[in-house]
C-alpha cells in the first residue's frame, strides 16, 4: 500500500512539475527572455510553487497547526489559480499560431499580459465564487407522498469538506442560514470532511 501511494505521490509531483514548467517556457518565450537580470525570482519561485500542494497536503494529513493550515490554504489556493495560468498559457500558443497561420501580426508581450491576466481575475472570481455559499430552493413533487409531509421543507447540505480550509467559523455560519430557512428535516450528503488530521468532534460541533 505505501509503495502504491509513493507512486501515486510522484506521478503528482511530475505533472505538477511539469505543469510549472510549462508555464515558465511559455511566460518566458512570450514576455521576456532567459537571461534577464533577476529572472531566477521567477524560477525559484516556481520551483517553490510546484512542489508546495504536495507537501501542505503531507503535513496536513498529519498535522493540525495554525502555521500548517495556512500553508495548506495558500498551496490549494496557487493550485486553483495553476489550473487558469496553464489554460493561459496553451491559449498562448494555439492564438500565437492561428494569428500567424492568417499572417496576423500579435505582439507577444501584450498577448500573454492578456491571457495570464484574465487568468488571475478570473482565479479572484473562483475565490469569491467558493466563499460564497448560497441556498437553492427546489420545488419537489412525489407521488404518494405521506399527507403529514406536504408542504414540508427539507434542507441538503452537501460538500462541506471541513478541515483546514473550511472550519469552525464555516459552521457556525452554515448552521445560522439553516436555522434561518427553518426546515422540517436536514439531510447531510456527503464528504462532510477534507481528510487532513483535525478535531473533527469540534468542527462537525454546532
Amino acid at each position: 500500500m505505501r509503495s502504491r501511494i509513493a507512486i501515486f505521490l510522484v506521478i503528482v509531483q511530475s505533472v505538477l512539475l511539469l505543469a510549472h514548467l510549462f508555464i515558465y517556457e511559455t511566460w518566458t518565450a512570450f514576455f521576456t527572455v532567459p537571461g534577464l537580470p533577476g529572472i531566477w525570482y521567477l524560477q525559484a519561485t516556481l520551483t517553490l510553487l510546484s512542489v508546495s500542494f504536495v507537501t501542505a497536503s503531507l503535513l496536513a494529513w498529519r498535522y493540525s497547526h495554525p502555521l500548517v493550515s495556512l500553508f495548506y490554504k495558500i498551496s490549494a489556493l496557487w493550485l486553483g489559480v495553476l489550473s487558469f495560468c496553464f489554460l493561459a498559457a496553451c491559449s498562448c500558443w494555439v492564438v500565437y499560431d492561428t494569428a500567424r497561420m492568417f499572417r496576423l501580426h500579435l505582439e507577444r508581450r501584450h498577448l500573454a499580459m492578456a491571457l495570464f491576466g484574465s487568468a488571475l481575475l478570473v482565479s479572484c472570481y473562483g475565490v469569491v465564487n467558493a466563499a460564497w455559499t448560497r441556498v437553492r430552493r427546489v420545488s419537489v413533487k412525489l407521488p404518494n407522498l405521506p399527507a403529514s409531509w406536504r408542504g414540508r421543507v427539507a434542507a441538503l447540505v452537501s460538500d462541506t469538506h471541513l478541515g483546514h480550509v473550511r472550519g469552525y467559523w464555516f459552521m457556525r455560519r452554515l448552521v445560522a442560514m439553516l436555522t434561518r430557512l427553518r426546515p422540517d428535516i436536514v439531510f447531510i450528503g456527503g464528504d462532510m470532511y477534507d481528510g487532513t488530521a483535525d478535531d473533527n468532534y469540534r468542527l462537525a460541533d454546532p
